[in-house]
């Protein structure tokens, strides 16, 4: 289950993009891999206008359990295709995502994968996910799903 805003914040003290994951069957997915691209229009005026699909790089791209939510994240650097850019740039260049979260699903005995596009106007900038993980009893955890889609802004 993806969440239904990626968001752009600091993180660590940089621009990241984010993305919240949990799987929603309560069992795991083992060897969990996420992969990222973005979607980009070449500027107006561009030598050969088109559209480019970008693989950006993720901090952490693997998760050996996937048992709970998976924050995902992609720190916005000079190496980044959405370096520089803010929310009309991203509009202008009609700019999306997609995502791709693939492991080994332990009921079903074999490799599942699931994708999600994200449009430019899905991205909210300046928030912060809420937390989804509560502790139901003493020493067990669970994510509480009636929350992974909400985020509020961050706190200076």
């Amino acid at each position: 289950m993806f969440a239904r805003y990626p968001i752009i914040t600091l993180h660590e003290g940089q621009p990241t993009l984010i993305m919240r994951v949990a799987i929603k069957r309560h069992n795991f997915l083992i060897d969990a891999h996420a992969k990222a691209w973005v979607m980009i229009s070449d500027p107006l005026g561009a030598p050969q206008p088109g559209r480019r699909f970008c693989r950006v790089a993720l901090l952490r791209d693997e998760n050996p359990l996937l048992a709970l939510s998976w924050l995902i994240y992609h720190v916005i650097d000079q190496h980044s295709p959405l370096y520089g850019m803010n929310s009309e740039d991203l509009r202008v260049r009609d700019v999306n995502l997609a995502y791709v979260i693939s492991g080994y699903d332990e009921d079903y005995a074999q490799e599942v994968r699931a994708r999600h596009l994200y449009y430019h106007e899905d991205i909210r900038w300046n928030h912060v996910y809420v937390d989804t993980v509560i502790e139901a009893s003493p020493g067990l955890v669970r994510v509480d799903f009636s929350k992974l889609h909400e985020t509020r802004p961050q706190e200076p």
